[in-house]
């Protein structure tokens, strides 16, 4: 949903420069009210795919988060990458350099945005750039929400009896998800005990807030 979004807000943004740039010269209106139009228009078309996206894989999977959260994180997951798009295209000089750069970005978000299933070890400190990917990557963001959302409180343990209850409960934990309970032991092993779903929306609002001002900046002058 986001990589869509993106790549679709990079062709229309990058494509509308050069129209941009002569209606501004002839002071038709300024950079806030394009960008508002834009999100006018563009917001509300994306969220909605989202939306049935979130809806049918509510449906069909009956995963435990309620369809409240999975339409709210789909769609400001799908609302930043739009920003994202906008962003990129802004910055780039011509519609062409803003679709090549655009794929690879969208690639590093996922990559950066990805839980390593195997758990996260604290105690290993990353390079300041890998955290400031890891920051502005609304992948990222999207994914532990609906991670938090979905193991916070649940029960993994079966209600066995004799021995093999005996077994399952005292079988030594080894890896970070081997013989998991519930989805908070989940939840601690991927380094996300502290953290909470209204934490990652803010995060993805917060992305794109800062994207948008940063297309804005970018918006073609009339000079």
């Amino acid at each position: 949903m986001s990589m869509l979004a993106l790549m679709k807000a990079i062709d229309l943004f990058s494509r509308e420069k050069n129209v941009i740039m002569r209606e501004r010269m002839r002071n038709q209106y300024n950079p806030a009210e394009y960008l508002c139009s834009k999100v006018i228009a563009e917001f509300p078309l994306d969220t909605l795919y989202a939306i049935i996206f979130a809806s049918t894989l509510k449906w069909r999977t009956g995963l435990r988060s309620s369809l409240k959260v999975l339409t709210i994180t789909y769609s400001l997951m799908t609302v930043a990458g739009v920003a994202l798009g906008f962003a990129i295209g802004g910055l780039a000089p011509d519609g062409d350099t803003a679709k090549a750069a655009g794929m690879p970005i969208m690639v590093l978000m996922m990559v950066m945005g990805v839980i390593n299933p195997s758990g996260v070890d604290s105690t290993i400190i990353q390079p300041i750039y890998i955290q400031f990917l890891k920051l502005i990557s609304p992948i990222r963001w999207a994914i532990e929400g609906l991670c938090i959302s979905e193991y916070k409180g649940m029960e993994f343990s079966r209600k066995g009896y004799g021995l093999f209850k005996t077994i399952a409960s005292d079988a030594p934990k080894m890896g970070a998800m081997a013989m998991v309970q519930n989805g908070d032991q989940v939840l601690n092993a991927l380094g996300l005990q502290e953290s909470t779903w209204e934490q990652s929306m803010r995060m993805l609002g917060r992305l794109t807030g800062a994207n948008i001002l940063i297309s804005l900046e970018k918006v073609p002058s009339d000079k």
